[in-house]
């Protein structure tokens, strides 16, 4: 665990939760994906897999849902999470969400409203503040000292067996302040701003499937992934190129998908730079080394090229609605 990573994520989630709040506040679907779901990527929970993570989880024997369910190394859930919009009180949802997992047996059961984390042992024998193991408050606490309370919902904690505390934490002084992990000197096309809310003089992100090329006269600022990474984008080439390339870092595109198609005539990325009519690529983009992979970043249009991007992630079965683009303001 990469705990320098894990405070810089829970960094961003403070700034995001501070200039965010009222709009993460309306929702439980916004709460999920801007706190939620990057915080549980950090700690090794891929939400995108439901082999790792199944959202929308029938609880055996009670007729109900949960949010997620963590799914253990056995292929079995070993905890399920209540999510709840920011700010909305967890109290009067925790009785219920434990007897649950008990009825279900599920041995661990968690609430959150994307700040306020708690974890509960259901087996232990007590009160229900007794089974209480984590009681966190991201905007609460420092990053490194939060960093180390949640080691005990990081994956390899928990898929093998009981997870273990972390332990007391060192303190970090209050006026240390925490900088972000070095990133090595790199092409853009690798450099990835994981878990990032910054965004100087551009405008507000918008979902991938409600944008509209023809509506800006510049391309995104950057694109945004379901797993909180950001990368810059410079053209409008790159927002095909980068995703690609995320793809391949994230085993979603692997060479058993190779080549992807777009028409009858026509690939979107291929481990030669030739189309199924023998046609070379008229702008061979180079994303991977070794297998070579190769983008066609040339497009009739700048829509056109957005409608590639679309149609690779969902052959790629990654949701669109879970890819976001900063345009500049206008």
């Amino acid at each position: 665990m990469d705990l320098e990573r894990l405070a810089t994520v829970i960094e961003a989630l403070k700034a995001r939760i501070e200039r965010r709040r009222p709009a993460l506040g309306e929702n439980e679907i916004r709460t999920r994906m801007a706190l939620v779901d990057p915080l549980l990527q950090a700690l090794g929970w891929d939400t995108t897999d439901p082999a790792i993570v199944m959202p929308e989880y029938n609880v055996a024997g009670t007729g109900k849902r949960a949010d997620y369910a963590l799914i253990d190394a056995a292929e079995k859930p070993v905890a399920v999470i209540e999510a709840k919009k920011l700010g909305e009180e967890l109290a009067s949802h925790l009785p219920q969400m434990v007897n649950y997992a008990n009825m279900a047996g599920i041995p661990y059961a968690a609430l959150t409203d994307g700040n306020q984390w708690e974890m509960y042992d259901v087996f232990r024998l007590g009160a229900l503040h007794d089974r209480r193991i984590l009681n966190v408050s991201i905007i609460g606490g420092r990053s490194y000292t939060l960093a180390l309370e949640l080691l005990l919902l990081w994956r390899a904690n928990m898929a093998e067996g009981p997870p273990v505390n972390a332990g007391t934490p060192v303190a970090v002084p209050d006026a240390e302040p925490m900088s972000p992990p070095s990133v090595p000197p790199s092409s853009a096309a690798a450099v990835t701003q994981e878990a990032s809310d910054t965004a100087e003089q551009v405008g507000e992100w918008i979902s991938l499937s409600s944008f509209n090329a023809d509506d800006h006269d510049l391309p995104p600022a950057q694109i945004k992934y379901r797993d909180g990474t950001i990368r810059p984008i410079t053209s409008w080439r790159d927002l095909l190129t980068e995703t690609a390339s995320w793809l391949w870092d994230k085993e979603y595109l692997k060479e058993k998908d190779l080549p992807v198609a777009y028409t009858g005539k026509t690939y979107i990325c291929h481990t030669d730079s030739v189309h199924p009519t023998k046609r070379k690529f008229s702008v061979p983009k180079r994303i991977v080394r070794t297998p070579p992979i190769y983008c066609e970043a040339a497009f009739p249009s700048k829509d056109a090229g957005v409608k590639r991007l679309k149609a690779l992630l969902e052959k790629c079965r990654q949701s669109i609605d879970a890819v976001f683009v900063l345009p500049h303001s206008s």
